[in-house]
């Protein structure tokens, strides 16, 4: 009965410590939002205003998910022009369109590594739900974004999650 008691107790420990890293995560996001608005208040509104229906749409529709999503599509959806969303991101994100979905992509693979329903998943499998389209595309671009390969940095979340098996 003890055992059990001490599992417990370390285990809601363990949640606690990561909540608490949550919410420092969340407060450096924050702070750099605020940095952000500081540094586009003299920019053109109406470009910024055309980034966060951007941002809001990908977001909300989670449309990076689709492996054969185009720029046209999501211009027509956010009643912008390709050209525009080709102008702005190199602008403001010194990316193109592609390079800026597939940094959405990378955080649904990192949102996904953390979710222990997803621990026995392919790879490959995880790429393909988060919009990659190939293997390689995945591989590529997870490495150039997080600075290790998937499978190295999903088996250093799985050991640091506690197992409640």
């Amino acid at each position: 009965m003890a055992i059990i008691l001490l599992v417990t107790i370390s285990l809601f420990i363990h949640r606690v410590n990561l909540l608490k890293e949550r919410e420092l995560a969340y407060q450096d996001l924050s702070e750099k939002f605020q940095q952000l608005e500081k540094k586009y208040a003299t920019e053109d509104s109406s470009e910024l205003e055309v980034l966060f229906r951007l941002c809001s749409y990908l977001e909300k529709e989670k449309a990076y998910l689709n492996t054969k999503l185009k720029v046209d599509e999501v211009a027509e959806a956010i009643h912008s022009s390709q050209r525009e969303i080709s102008v702005l991101l190199k602008k403001h994100k010194n990316q193109n369109f592609n390079s800026f979905i597939n940094h959405y992509r990378v955080e649904e693979v990192l949102r996904i590594f953390n979710d222990a329903n997803y621990e026995h998943y392919k790879l490959e499998s995880i790429a393909m739900m988060s919009g990659f389209g190939s293997k390689q595309s995945f591989y590529n671009t997870f490495e150039a974004v997080v600075g290790e390969k998937p499978a190295h940095y999903r088996q250093k979340v799985q050991t640091e999650q506690p197992s409640l098996k």
